[in-house]
């Protein structure tokens, strides 16, 4: 009987371990996971905002048809009007893309264009959980009206490790001004 014991205390104190350890796996792979998400959001961010300052310096990026604009056009290799996606362009001609093979996403969400009252930026998508556990378009939610400075300058908002989970998208109204100018001429 004695033998039956000592077995069955080996057997709990294996079980204990093994799931205590598979607990404490699934926490680190669960944190690092948030970590993951937050490193992919700012490279994506910066990725963009690299290829909006160079179609904006090519073609001259004069605006966005609505508050929220989806950002799945990236991938386009020539288009017959000056407007792509939501996008108008002053010299579309000028066009050089496609800019990606696949338009970026994060949890399987697009990326978006918001207008606030300081421009438009690109942001994670609606529906997109941060690592500080606040879901976009639900906990941050970001409209003409929000302070978009506030925003990023706060953890449990749009920062990570003192870097922005948004950037701001240069618009090139100065052509258009001088291409007024021009005609008037």
């Amino acid at each position: 009987m004695e033998l039956y014991h000592k077995r069955s205390l080996v057997i709990l104190i294996s079980s204990a371990l093994l799931t205590g350890l598979f607990f404490l796996t699934w926490y680190q792979f669960t944190k690092e996971a948030r970590v993951i998400i937050n490193q992919v959001i700012v490279a994506d961010i910066t990725q963009l905002k690299a290829i909006f300052d160079r179609i904006d310096t090519e073609c001259g990026i004069l605006g966005f048809d609505h508050e929220k604009n989806y950002i799945d056009f990236l991938t386009v290799k020539s288009f017959v009007s000056s407007e792509i996606g939501a996008m108008n362009l002053i010299a579309p001609e000028k066009w050089q893309g496609p800019y990606v093979q696949d338009n970026p996403n994060i949890q399987s969400k697009k990326y978006e264009i918001v207008l606030t009252k300081k421009g438009y930026y690109i942001v994670p998508g609606t529906g997109v959980q941060l690592s500080n556990g606040k879901v976009m378009g639900k906990d941050i939610i970001i409209t003409s009206a929000t302070d978009i400075d506030t925003l990023v300058a706060q953890e449990e908002g749009l920062n990570y490790q003192s870097k922005a989970l948004i950037a701001p998208i240069t618009m090139h109204k100065r052509v258009l001004v001088a291409d007024i100018e021009q005609e008037d001429e």
